[in-house]
């Protein structure tokens, strides 16, 4: 068991910079904040570019366990898994509003029934509580809730839910999904998005293998209805440090507090780096030729097609641009398969940390 803080921090959200702290709250103020909202108050903290941030931390009981469930974690595991589903979550000072209420219930109940007061009360302040955790069964949520019950108790099993789903969001694509023509050999699930009200929204399939040799991946987003038309300029930006941050290469020899160091310093490099130019090209989409913007660096190469009902990302390392056309895919079967076989490999031995090619 431990304490989780899942907000704060004393980097800027907005830079990236260390800030120093300018106020500190009162323990009054963190005390309200606790009892009001269910956090404690950070202090104020401030970057050199004036950017203020609250370093607030919310903290819960959390188990950290590697390795598979046992006996005794996986029914903690699924309790933890409700209670960070819950779609409404009191605050203790309302809690302790409802353990007061029901302090008067037993004490009526005592009074009229004979019941004794503390078991009525204790069963107001679950029933109230088991209410609030109730909530997890609600809304769009299910489907994820069900998968994380599973993980907690057979993560493979779960794993095969998750590919199930994503078969099903597929089969259900508000458009066509594109991919590499003509390529066989590994074929994977780069990543996915999706919305609860519109499904899938984005789906990145991978060719070669990530780790070990030349890759590819094209990305299919479709232009949704109650979205504004995306920015074309952030999109190829946005592809081009995504390819900067994939051709990090740590070198060798580092502790995991070293690598860690190293890997924010060098994203946050990354982040700061100025748009870079584009050239414009074309792309065989479907046996029709269409303009698209590229962008090189290195041996990598990113590339955007904007179509009339979705936009086409692609990124590839060591990977020639020469010869790269894009079909639509119709069988998602081996891109689960590729998918499934990395998963097998990396938790059968976890990938060493690649040299770095500067050196």
């Amino acid at each position: 068991m431990m304490w989780a803080v899942t907000a704060g921090g004393t980097s800027c959200p907005i830079c990236g910079q260390d800030g120093d702290i300018v106020s500190i709250p009162s323990r009054w103020d963190r005390w309200r904040g606790w009892l009001v909202g269910g956090h404690v108050t950070g202090p104020t903290l401030r970057c050199a570019e004036g950017h203020e941030w609250t370093g607030g931390s919310a903290k819960r009981m959390v188990l950290r366990g590697h390795g598979p469930p046992s006996r005794l974690s996986s029914p903690i595991r699924a309790f933890q898994v409700l209670h960070r589903h819950r779609t409404l979550e009191p605050s203790p000072l309302f809690l302790m509003g409802a353990a007061a209420v029901g302090v008067v219930i037993g004490a009526v109940a005592q009074m009229l029934l004979g019941w004794p007061w503390w078991l009525v009360a204790v069963l107001w302040f679950l029933a109230v509580w088991l209410a609030f955790l109730a909530t997890a069964f609600k809304g769009a949520g299910r489907d994820e809730l069900r998968i994380d019950l599973m993980r907690a108790v057979n993560p493979t099993r779960a794993m095969e839910m998750e590919d199930e789903q994503l078969v099903r969001l597929v089969r259900d694509a508000p458009g066509a999904i594109y991919g590499l023509a003509g390529r066989d050999g590994l074929r994977s699930i780069g990543g996915h998005s999706r919305s609860s009200s519109t499904g899938l929204t984005r789906l990145e399939l991978m060719y070669g293998d990530p780790l070990e040799g030349p890759n590819l991946r094209i990305e299919s987003r479709w232009r949704r209805p109650d979205r504004p038309d995306p920015d074309l300029a952030e999109e190829r930006d946005h592809l081009a440090r995504a390819l900067w941050h994939e051709q990090l290469r740590p070198p060798t020899g580092f502790d995991r507090e070293e690598l860690h160091r190293w890997t924010i310093e060098h994203r946050r490099e990354i982040d700061q780096r100025p748009i870079p130019e584009w050239a414009p090209a074309e792309f065989s989409v479907d046996g029709t030729m269409c303009g698209a913007w590229t962008y090189n660096e290195g041996d990598g190469w990113a590339a955007l097609i904007a179509l009339d009902d979705a936009l086409i990302g692609i990124r590839a390392n060591r990977f020639p641009m020469d010869g790269v056309t894009i079909d639509t895919v119709d069988d998602i079967a081996p891109y689960i398969e590729g998918l499934t076989f990395l998963r097998d490999r990396t938790r059968a031995a976890p990938p060493p940390i690649p040299e770095d090619p500067s050196t």
